[in-house]
């Protein structure tokens, strides 16, 4: 169901209220699931420019700033974790505008009341509130990418005892979708903090700049953890496919030597099969034994030779 809800909190002290119809200030509107009518909604109540906010449900929109009519209005992609596959992202914009802070997305996310539970914030300063959920976007980038990584690190320890399976491999391309989505995301993110950073529209005081290029180290942080788990899957997969094929080697010579020392015997034995003449007389006692012991000689010998030649 989509829903615009509107909150308001003007202290630390003060709790954060929700109120049912739009507040003169110091406000956070928050929107999901939203369709192109609630769009419409918010464009009329706020005065914002709805040209922009209809690029929230673009699935494609990367990270971006753009300014317009006095509003600033930032898109970023939020992570999703799927319960059946990797995680995806989609977009979610940020409008400030003086006292005045909205949030949308076509996708449920993380509630003003949830994220009051565990920061302490006051809609007097929007950008502060902004920069705040702006950290907490990028923490769970970095709780996936950190769950991400254990799964990585635990094929890697079952491959030193082969107890890797192809199933993992399956897995890994689901990985390596999501990596490469959270890449271009956090790449397109690191663009868009440092126009922020310039801070051309004076939108950040110097404690919220501060605040931004710690941001902006963590951003860099995760890209280097996300190209660091790409590259190990490659590693785990070049490694996988190198040792199956040298197992697959082994086993061919072993077979290969198998049938060298099984078939001379067999000619000989066949040989001596026919109903034919030979020219030894095959009735007299010593000639089976003599067979037998020339076919164990050849094969003792074509074993130390093929020991010494490390065939």
């Amino acid at each position: 169901m989509n829903m615009v809800r509107y909150f308001v909190k003007k202290s630390f002290n003060e709790e954060l209220q929700e109120v049912k119809t739009f507040p003169d200030g110091h406000a956070w509107l928050y929107g999901s699931e939203v369709t192109e009518a609630k769009l419409a909604q918010v464009a009329e109540e706020t005065n914002l420019d709805l040209n922009i906010l209809r690029d929230v449900r673009d699935v494609h929109e990367l990270p971006r700033v753009e300014y317009s009519k006095g509003a600033t209005y930032v898109f970023v992609r939020i992570p999703r974790a799927l319960k059946n596959g990797p995680g995806l992202a989609v977009p979610l914009l940020f409008v400030i505008r003086g006292d005045l802070l909205v949030t949308l997305s076509t996708a449920k996310y993380f509630t003003p009341d949830e994220l009051a539970l565990k920061y302490r914030f006051s809609m007097r300063s929007t950008t502060s509130v902004f920069l705040q959920v702006l950290s907490h976007i990028f923490s769970q980038y970095g709780h996936d990418i950190q769950k991400t990584t254990g799964y990585i690190h635990s094929v890697q320890q079952r491959l030193l005892t082969r107890a890797i399976s192809n199933k993992d491999f399956i897995k890994f391309v689901g990985i390596e979708n999501t990596l490469t989505e959270y890449h271009t995301n956090l790449e397109a993110s690191k663009v868009l903090l440092d126009r922020l950073a310039e801070n051309k529209h004076d939108l950040l005081t110097e404690k919220e700049q501060e605040f931004l290029d710690d941001i902006i180290l963590y951003v860099q942080q995760l890209t280097v953890a996300v190209r660091n788990d790409s590259r190990t899957i490659e590693s785990i997969r070049n490694t996988f496919s190198t040792v199956s094929n040298n197992s697959l080697n082994q086993r061919m010579k072993t077979l290969t030597l198998i049938t060298l020392f099984l078939t001379v015997p067999n000619m000989v034995f066949g040989m001596f099969g026919m109903n034919v003449l030979l020219p030894v007389d095959t009735h007299s006692p010593w000639v089976f034994g003599a067979i037998i012991v020339g076919s164990i000689t050849f094969i003792v010998l074509a074993y130390l030779m093929v020991r010494r030649y490390k065939f």
